[in-house]
């Protein structure tokens, strides 16, 4: 969230998504395995995260993502409609 928040003001948008995660192949610890990601949204004064937890693949991992960051993205701007 705190990426998001602080994207949204520096850029001085409405809204900013960031993503973090761990893409693999290295990189995991206990607690916290390869493919895990959060996305953050910031809209204004609110700001919102999810938890996603992918698989193994580097690449995979990248684009599901991505993929996951932009179809929120577009879910939250259709409810603002």
């Amino acid at each position: 969230e705190e990426m998001a928040r602080s994207g949204r003001k520096t850029l001085a948008t409405d809204i900013c998504l960031a993503d973090t995660g761990i893409a693999g192949p290295g990189g995991a610890s206990p607690g916290k395995p390869v493919g895990l990601f959060y996305i953050g949204l910031a809209h204004r004064t609110k700001t919102f995260n999810q938890k996603h937890i992918f698989g193994r693949d580097r690449e995979e991992n990248k684009r599901d993502a991505a993929e996951a960051t932009l179809s929120w993205l577009k879910e939250y701007l259709e409810k603002l409609k």
